[in-house]
Formats: structure tokens, sequence, C-alpha cells
């Protein structure tokens, strides 16, 4: 019973787990008696306990499911604590590990609306970061107007003299738009993108500037909120820049 719950509702990996713990209690002398604690355990350990690690994980704040697993479950119900502690650290890195970024260093490509940003910049890893009053990613989509309308914005504070910020989007006509769509980047084009740093500026509407590449968007989810994913690359050039070479773009943002 226990193992079909697991692979119903929870991974491959947190079945393994399961096998685990239940070998583990089947050791206990007392097996019949712990049939409650074990219950909790696998309740605990293999279905709640994964969702609680995974919304820590993505707030950056890991000490929060051992202090629930600590105060509010295994003392208070007087269950065994170390097979509980073995299996949260197991947990605790297969959850994580979903939110960590790419090998590239950038966050995974999603379409669930994690608010994620990323791309490589020259070959390096560019995500937003810092505050100056102000989000440092959002995005903006109104159907309504020019008959739809969407874009990104975010910046990187690197120093207090070097700031780098990013935009992109669909100047108009996202509604006819057939998702997933691919859209190419050059002068005048729907899909736009922008950069600008410490040294040099290319905006919107930069009429000097060389720009190629394109936007992939994936999906476009208004059922419950807005969902916006999808992929890009870009080549942005003028005179008295560096080349601006973005790669391995990718984008999962939400509107509630």
């Amino acid at each position: 019973m226990f193992i079909v719950f697991s692979i119903l509702f929870c991974s491959f990996n947190h079945t393994i787990l399961t096998l685990w713990i239940l070998l583990f209690y089947s050791s206990i002398p007392s097996f019949n008696l712990a049939k409650i604690h074990l219950l909790h355990v696998v309740v605990i350990d293999v279905f709640l306990m994964p969702r609680i690690i995974e919304i820590s994980c993505m707030r950056g704040n890991m000490s929060r499911p051992y202090l629930v697993l600590f105060t509010q479950i295994l003392i208070p119900m007087k269950i065994p604590i170390i097979p509980s502690l073995i299996a949260l650290l197991l947990l605790s890195g297969i959850a994580c590990r979903k939110h960590r970024m790419d090998n590239n260093g950038l966050p995974p490509a999603t379409e669930e609306g994690k608010n994620t940003l990323g791309f490589l910049l020259n070959g390096k890893p560019w995500t937003p970061k810092g505050f100056n009053g102000t989000a440092n990613l959002s995005m903006d989509y109104d159907p309504g107007y020019k008959n739809g309308v969407w874009g990104i914005a975010a910046y990187r504070i690197i120093s207090d003299t070097n700031r780098e910020y990013f935009g992109l989007g669909i100047a108009d006509s996202l509604n006819y738009m057939h998702i997933p769509v691919t859209v190419v980047l050059r002068k005048n084009s729907l899909f736009q993108l922008s950069f600008s740093n410490s040294t040099c500026s290319i905006d919107y509407y930069d009429t000097t500037a060389y720009r190629s590449g394109s936007l992939t968007i994936t999906k476009i989810d208004t059922t419950n909120g807005v969902i916006i994913s999808g992929t890009f690359n870009a080549t942005l050039y003028k005179s008295g820049c560096d080349t601006i070479r973005i790669t391995d773009g990718r984008f999962d943002l939400s509107l509630h």
C-alpha cells in the first residue's frame, strides 16, 4: 500500500526512500506496535516533507524543513529521529537539485511560472541580481493593447558603478500568434531586445544597431493568472560597443 502511494504521488527517488524506511522499521522487534509511527514517517518523509523542502529551496531557506521536522513532527509524535533525519537529508538533495542552476549556471528551462530568467552573456551566466528599489525581474502583459503586447525587464547590479539592464518583448499582435511560436529578431520586427551597461546602451528603437536572433514562446497560460515561458538568443552590435552575444536564454514568468 505504501509503495503504491509513493509511486502515485511521489517521484521514483521518493519510492526508493519509502522502501528504505519500510525495511528499517520491519527490522524493529516491536514492528507491529510501531505501525502508527510507520504511517506517520512514510506520509511525512515521503509526501509532506518534500513539498516543504521544495518551497524552502526556492526561497533559499533550508533551515525551515529541519525546524518543522523536529518541533512539529518527530518530538510530538515520538518518532525515531535517526531514520527520518537521514530521509530528510536525502530528500533535501533530491528536491534542491531541481532548483539549482544548470551546469551552465542558468536556471532550468521550465514552464511553471517560477519567475526565472537567465542567459549566457558572451559565454558567462547572466541572471537578475541586486535591488535598486524595484524588482530586478518583472513582466508586463496586456492582451487588450495593440492586439497583445508583452515584455520582460531585468537588471543585474554588479557594483555601484557597474549595472546591466536587459529587456525583451513583443511589440504587438501577440494575440494572433499560435503558441509555440518563433519570432525572428531584426530591425523593426515584432520581437525586440535591449541591453545596456556602464559603457554601452542598445535600446529597442536604436536604428544604428545591428541585431539578430530569435525568440520562441513555448507557453502562454491564462487559465489561472498568466504564465509565459520560452527561450531566446540574440546578437547585438553598434559602433563603439563590444558585440553582445546572448545564448541559451530562457524565461518562465507569471502574473497573478
